[in-house]
This record gives C-alpha cells, sequence and structure tokens, in this order.
C-alpha cells in the first residue's frame, strides 16, 4: 500500500510539477506573446521612423535638386553677363580702334588738306606776283611812255629857269 501511497505522492508531485511547468510555460508564453507585441510595436515605430526618414530624404533631394537648379541658373545668368561684358569689352575696343583710325586719316586728310593750300596759297601768291611784278613792268611801260610825252610838252623854258630861281634869291 506504501508503493500506491509513494506513487500517489509521486504523482501529486508530478502532477504539482507539471502544473508549475505548465505555469512556467504558460508565462513564456505570455512573456514571449508581451515580447512579440512589442518588438511588434518596435517595428511600427522603425517603420514610421524609415518612412518619415524617407520623406525627409525626398525633401533633401528635391532641395537639393531646386538649389542645384537655382545654382545652374544663377551660373547660366552670370555667363551671360560675363559673355556681353566681353561682347561690350569688344564692341569697345572696335571703337576705339575706328575712332583711332578716323582720326588718324582725319589727321592725314588735314595734313593733306593743308598741304594742299599751302600748294595752291603759293601757286596764287606766285601767280600775284608774277601778275603785281606784269601789272609794274606794263606800268613801267606805261609812265615810260608819259615821261617821254611829258618830256616833249614840259622841257622847261630859260625863262622858267629864272622865275624859279627869282623866289629863292628874293
Amino acid at each position: 500500500y506504501e508503493e500506491e501511497y509513494d506513487t500517489a505522492d509521486q504523482v501529486q508531485g508530478k502532477l504539482a510539477e507539471q502544473k508549475n511547468y505548465r505555469k512556467r510555460v504558460e508565462q513564456e508564453a505570455q512573456m514571449l506573446a508581451n515580447r512579440i507585441n512589442l518588438l511588434q510595436l518596435e517595428e511600427k515605430k522603425a517603420m514610421k521612423k524609415i518612412e518619415e526618414t524617407r520623406k525627409k530624404a525626398q525633401e533633401v533631394m528635391k532641395l537639393k535638386a531646386r538649389n542645384a537648379q537655382i545654382q545652374r541658373e544663377k551660373d547660366e545668368a552670370r555667363l551671360r553677363r560675363e559673355e556681353e561684358e566681353r561682347k561690350r569689352q569688344m564692341q569697345n575696343r572696335e571703337f576705339r580702334e575706328k575712332m583711332k583710325q578716323n582720326t588718324e586719316v582725319s589727321k592725314k586728310v588735314t595734313q593733306d588738306h593743308t598741304l594742299i593750300k599751302a600748294y595752291e596759297t603759293k601757286q596764287v601768291l606766285k601767280e600775284d606776283k608774277e601778275f603785281a611784278s606784269a601789272l609794274k613792268e606794263e606800268e613801267k611801260i606805261k609812265n615810260a611812255q608819259k615821261i617821254q610825252y611829258c618830256l616833249l610838252y614840259t622841257s622847261p623854258s630859260p625863262r622858267d629857269r629864272q622865275k624859279s630861281r627869282m623866289p629863292s634869291s628874293a
């Protein structure tokens, strides 16, 4: 009977042990379920953070693209301004060269004009001199002819000499 009793105690111990084991298994199962719930919550949080990070990354990429576009536009505008400035400088340089050439041509024309005027003036003076010389010659000839005619008519008589001496002797 004792054996049976011992066996009943053993069975009861085993039952208690089994009950405790089952309780531990249920607790562990509950802990695992709780751990799974926590992991699922953490996974949701992580997914939410990943999504937020993805959105922020997209925003950053959009901003970078927009900033890059703005920078390209600024660079293009700067290059256009520099090109326009180079064109203006080139035009100014060409204008100065033309003005310099025009000034040189103008100086040359002025020099040529001055030389031509001087030559013409010299020619006119020469012609005037020749004309004046011819006039003088002509006048000399006329005067010589007048003098000859005058000498014929105006030769003094001896009486005229006396009259002209009288006032001086008186």
